[in-house]
């Protein structure tokens, strides 16, 4: 969990290293955040045509596509529930509201009159 913890930290430090526009940034860490890049593009495609396979009707869909299919909206679905008590937690007044809880809830915010504000210009 450490080891997994002080990976996460050094990824995301390089990422925003990368992403800074620092004069310093490498070669190989522009390579490094690329590939995440990518990896997430190709994972998201990969997938999104499992999904669409599982909720396709297809005879051949299989019990390990379904069950990933069912992991990922259960997931959501436990997300969405977590999501939702931290927002009503944060709301109630109580007073062992996080400093952390807040500033979720304030980024949930922000992100919301981010996105409002770029969909007219879309719509």
């Amino acid at each position: 969990k450490d080891g997994a913890v002080a990976g996460g930290a050094a990824t995301l430090a390089m990422w925003n290293h990368v992403h800074s526009g620092a004069a310093d940034v490498t070669e190989k860490e522009l390579a490094a955040v690329q590939s995440m890049k990518d990896g997430a593009v190709a994972g998201g495609a990969a997938t999104l045509a499992m999904w669409n396979h599982v909720h396709s009707g297809a005879a051949d869909v299989t019990e390990k596509e379904l069950a990933a299919v069912q992991r990922m909206k259960d997931g959501a679905v436990a997300g969405g529930a977590a999501t939702l008590a931290m927002w009503n937690h944060v709301h109630s007044g109580a007073a062992d509201v996080t400093e952390k809880e807040q500033a979720a809830v304030q980024s949930m915010k922000d992100g919301a009159v981010a996105g409002g504000a770029a969909t007219p210009p879309l719509w």
